[in-house]
């Protein structure tokens, strides 16, 4: 019997993914983030993973006019759009957006409408779910073959699919596609063979590898998100050697997260704007595992800098000022000290007396987040603010810690 490495079929958005519509028929392809991430040849920390047990949308490809792509009219959705179409290698969501309106979407009928069907087609379609009746879950060690992956789908669609696996690795199990008719109502039989290789599937096994990654939102509210530079290093599974760890004693920027709630500017990250603070952002910013600050910045910037109310013509200096004014007003490693908690390789905490230091100080609730392959490991703690980013407002969310954690000193 032949198997597959159980890495369940991703709807693979990567550009080198071939996107080819089945035929001459209505395609909605979905795929499995990890298994995305894993055929890009990247570490899953290195990715755009949204929320656990969750495949996402690559996107909807009618089978037959040019509209620019515009994200003004996704504003009412746009959350939906990050949770469940994210830009899954690149972290950049919508030029992943603008990439599949152009290439597919183009031949819908309306944009806006176009992105919501494929949000009611993904809610249809709860791959984790159907694959999970058919005894089919992450694993690392066990495999499936191809056969019981197709028979699982199958109950729920009652049409032939179209199962993918990563083009660099065909043992790679990375996306899986169903097709609909002209009315986008009903499954019909997909055209073509899956480019999976049976016959070196009983060797080279594909692993549905179900990671936690940590999710970057803001509930709807202005969340700063701070970081202790040693927990963001054990996460990355690093000595400390190993990373930009910054002076003693000192918790860095993670970001500043607004709430989407208005067309993004239109300027573009640049350090230029930045020279007269680029000391203190390398000192209070750094990129802790890759040791690439403005990258770091940047991405920062492109995915919620850029929804920042802003009051000045320096867009880009007055966000990464806000940031360093933040990080300066709420001094955590002497706010945690207060509260008898310091730095070490043997205690722990209870996640209740970190709360409590962190929420006293600053007057709110916050949220504790902790490494997401050891969620007993003290990583950010995130604040949150009214929209003039004076006055602390309870955080929504709850946190992903353990009862007991650690705050590594090194």
């Amino acid at each position: 019997m032949f198997k597959l490495t159980t890495s369940i079929v991703l709807l693979f958005l990567t550009l080198c993914l071939l996107e080819s519509a089945d035929s001459k028929k209505n395609t909605f392809a979905i795929q499995w983030p990890v298994g995305v991430c894993r055929g890009a040849n990247k570490p899953t920390s290195k990715c755009n993973i949204p929320k656990i047990n969750t495949w996402t949308i690559h996107g909807l490809w009618p089978s037959t006019r040019k509209t620019p792509f515009n994200i003004d009219p996704l504003l009412s959705i746009r959350k939906k759009l990050d949770a469940l179409w994210p830009d899954v290698t690149s972290n950049n969501n919508p030029r992943f957006w603008s990439h599949e309106w152009v290439n597919h979407g183009v031949y819908y009928n309306h944009m806006l409408e176009y992105f919501k069907k494929n949000l009611k087609l993904i809610e249809d379609y709860q791959l984790f779910q159907i694959l999970q009746r058919g005894g089919i879950t992450p694993s690392n060690t066990k495999t499936y073959t191809l056969a019981q992956v197709n028979k699982a789908v199958f109950r729920k669609v009652d049409k032939k699919v179209n199962v993918r696996c990563a083009d660099n690795n065909n043992k790679l199990l990375q996306e899986i596609r169903i097709c609909l008719d002209d009315q986008y109502t009903a499954t019909v039989d997909c055209d073509g063979t899956s480019n999976c290789n049976p016959d070196k599937l009983t060797t080279f096994i594909l692993y549905l590898v179900l990671t936690l990654c940590l999710l970057e939102t803001s509930y709807g509210q202005n969340t700063f998100a701070i970081q202790w530079p040693v927990g963001v290093c054990k996460s990355a599974n690093k000595q400390t050697s190993q990373c930009n760890i910054p002076r003693r004693n000192t918790w860095t920027i993670h970001g500043l997260w607004p709430p989407v709630t208005k067309t993004p500017t239109s300027v573009a990250f640049s350090v230029n704007p930045l020279a007269t603070i680029r000391a203190q952002l390398n000192a209070l910013w750094p990129d802790v595992t890759g040791n690439k600050n403005p990258g770091f910045w940047s991405h920062e910037w492109g995915k919620h800098g850029v929804y920042y109310q802003f009051k000045t013509q320096n867009q880009l200096l007055e966000f990464f000022t806000t940031n360093l004014n933040l990080i300066n007003g709420y001094q955590l490693y002497t706010v945690l000290q207060r509260g008898g908690i310091t730095p070490s390789n043997t205690k722990t905490y209870t996640l209740a007396q970190v709360n409590s230091a962190v929420s006293g100080a600053v007057r709110a609730n916050v949220n504790v987040r902790c490494a997401n392959n050891n969620l007993n490991v003290l990583q950010e703690i995130r604040v949150c603010f009214d929209a003039q980013y004076t006055t602390t407002v309870n955080c929504g969310g709850k946190s992903n810690c353990g009862a007991q954690v650690y705050y590594y000193a090194s």
